[in-house]
């Protein structure tokens, strides 16, 4: 008897990351050793067993879903030389399109007066990777960024002059899958004496 001389590896097809309603295979595989490892695939989902004469597989073929998204996936061996019984974990990285549009707020949320300070902040729920938010606005604004939980918020911050009466301020979402990448705007009223 005589033990494989490497763990087992885990392939996956395509390569992370996947995008939701993407079929993947994953492999859990090792070769060598006399008799063959016996190799499992644990994944939550349907698997199938296959060897030929110098390597023993485990594969599983799935749709992934954003619920996939940071799966672990444990690929084990076992062999009858009894020290030989490593685990290798796979983690499944799956992106998906945010839950929500764009949403800007204003604050205050009113007509404003020459001087008043504003805050407009862009807001987006979900997704994965979070999406990158860039406005555009002019010059002379502070650009705040925050991602807490899985909402994602830009803010900007300026001083209001007559000039910025009827200003469109614009904000844009970007995300690896493009069918999400949309703008939304927002006038600003300044009440001007």
């Amino acid at each position: 008897m005589k033990a494989p001389s490497h763990p087992p590896t885990v392939k996956q097809s395509p390569a992370n990351p996947v995008k939701e309603k993407d079929n993947i295979t994953l492999t859990c595989e090792v070769s060598g050793g006399i008799p063959l490892a016996a190799v499992s695939l644990d994944c939550g989902k349907t698997l199938s067993y296959n060897t030929d004469s110098t390597k023993a597989s485990h594969s599983v073929y799935f749709e992934v879903s954003k619920e996939d998204n940071g799966r672990i996936c444990n690929c084990s061996a076992m062999h009858p030389v009894a020290e030989y019984k490593p685990i290798i974990q796979h983690q499944i990285v799956v992106y998906y399109i945010p839950d929500t549009l764009l949403a800007i707020t204003m604050i205050p949320d009113r007509i404003i007066d020459i001087g008043d300070n504003i805050t407009l902040s862009c807001t987006v729920e979900g997704g994965n990777p979070s999406p990158t938010l860039k406005w555009d606005c002019g010059d002379d604004v502070t650009y705040n960024l925050g991602i807490l939980g899985n909402k994602t918020t830009s803010s900007i911050h300026f001083e209001v002059d007559k000039y910025d009466n009827g200003k469109n301020c614009s904000c844009s979402a970007f995300h690896p899958i493009s069918t999400y990448n949309h703008t939304r705007q927002h006038s600003i009223t300044v009440y001007c004496e």
